[in-house]
């Protein structure tokens, strides 16, 4: 099976949720630049990302052993590496890999609703704008929001540095004093979908409906660029999770990270 016809069978594919995290990494599934593994693509997969993270994704545990078994036969299982995988399988790789632990779940979100999507009043009041490595302290000011976040979160997510290599977009919102009001890093890279995430309000502005019109511009972006837009929200982030819910967001699945001990 070549290459693109292995992505064409993925994106055509909702078996499972690992389907959907492949769309993001077409491109290079298309230039051999990520490890795939699989025994049968209708059954499970596991692709590596590129910053070394290990995504295992399926529909049966007998599936995702096997390809949890090539991995350890390959030494892929460095000290460093996390796992990132469905929760059904979370008692599998504890068994399999008892040098691991959970260290938090997300749930996957998709939007529903972009045929109609309006701004919000706020919005005339606020600015958007990319965090480019063309501007100076753009680099601080993404290194602080990643800060803020991992200390709010109680997560480790490595800070992204902003050059041409990066795939990432990075976004902020101000107000017309440039004051910074949120963040939010996302991904067109997909096919089929825009991705979002470690979107972060600053506390002294939450409850201001300054969410929502950071949503309503993620939604026009996605509709501009003919895409659905989808998240991954931390499950205990309830705050979140009702504004996502509120604006028209549905789960879809839920997703386990596993870090060494």
């Amino acid at each position: 099976m070549t290459n693109e016809e292995i992505v064409k069978k993925l994106s055509s594919s909702n078996n499972f949720s690992g389907h959907n995290f492949l769309d993001l990494k077409k491109d290079q599934i298309l230039n051999q630049d990520v490890s795939l593994l699989f025994f049968d693509l209708d059954e499970a997969v596991s692709f590596k990302s590129d910053d070394g993270t290990l995504h295992f994704y399926g529909k049966s545990k007998k599936a995702v052993a096997k390809l949890i078994d090539l991995r350890i036969q390959q030494r892929d299982f460095r000290e460093d590496v996390s796992i990132f995988t469905q929760d059904c399988f979370e008692d599998l790789f504890l068994k399999k890999m008892n040098s691991y632990k959970k260290q938090f779940d997300f749930d996957y979100y998709r939007s529903s609703k972009l045929t109609k999507v309006s701004g919000t009043a706020l919005e005339d009041s606020l600015k958007f704008r990319f965090l480019t490595d063309q501007n100076q302290g753009d680099q601080d000011i993404l290194s602080k929001w990643y800060r803020d976040y991992n200390s709010e979160m109680k997560t480790s997510w490595k800070t992204p540095i902003l050059d041409e290599s990066n795939r990432e977009h990075y976004f902020c919102m101000m107000d017309r004093s440039s004051e910074q009001l949120a963040f939010v890093n996302f991904n067109l890279e997909s096919t089929h979908r825009l991705w979002f995430g470690r979107f972060f309000i600053q506390p002294e502005y939450r409850g201001k409906s300054y969410g929502r019109a950071m949503i309503a511009k993620m939604k026009q972006m996605a509709t501009l660029k003919k895409k659905d837009l989808a998240l991954l929200v931390h499950t205990d982030n309830l705050k979140a999770i009702k504004l996502y819910q509120t604006e028209d967001f549905i789960k879809q699945d839920r997703i386990l990270v596993l870090s060494r001990v």
